[in-house]
């Protein structure tokens, strides 16, 4: 598990000119394994956050648009992908739905239980990102949200 952060690492961060929310424990992530992989980088942290945000925007319009298209099939291989990311953030409602998806692909889900399961997840994982990217102040790829 990863330490936390001393006083001059704060210091660091605040003197550093990127903002990066350190406690997150009321928003549904942490950042402490990201910081315990960058180790306490500001500009790395940030980087990394700011490409999660992106491919998960992205990666959320895809699903979106499979599920839209009544295209199940994808959905299982989409979660796989997204998955590790957000174990590393430690957004673990998310996690638990991506779990459930990806463990989906070999059951036989009748496509309102495959529609109900996507939308379910697409509206925590969307609700998410956009309170992450505040918090953090990043602007991700626009979500795609026909209905």
């Amino acid at each position: 598990m990863p330490k936390a952060i001393n006083r001059e690492q704060k210091d660091s961060f605040k003197n550093s000119g990127i903002c990066v929310r350190l406690n997150q424990n009321t928003s549904g992530y942490s950042l402490r394994q990201i910081m315990a992989f960058a180790a306490n980088d500001p500009l790395s942290i940030y980087r990394i956050l700011e490409s999660f945000a992106e491919s998960t925007s992205k990666n959320l319009a895809l699903f979106r648009n499979y599920l839209n298209d009544r295209n199940y099939q994808p959905l299982p291989e989409l979660a796989h992908k997204m998955i590790a990311m957000f174990r590393q953030v430690e957004a673990f409602q998310v996690v638990t739905l991506l779990t459930k998806i990806e463990g989906s692909a070999n059951d036989k889900l009748t496509g309102k239980e495959w529609d109900d399961l996507g939308r379910e997840f697409l509206n925590k994982a969307e609700k998410f990102i956009g309170v992450f990217c505040e918090e953090q102040s990043i602007s991700a790829v626009p979500l795609n949200r026909n209905p």
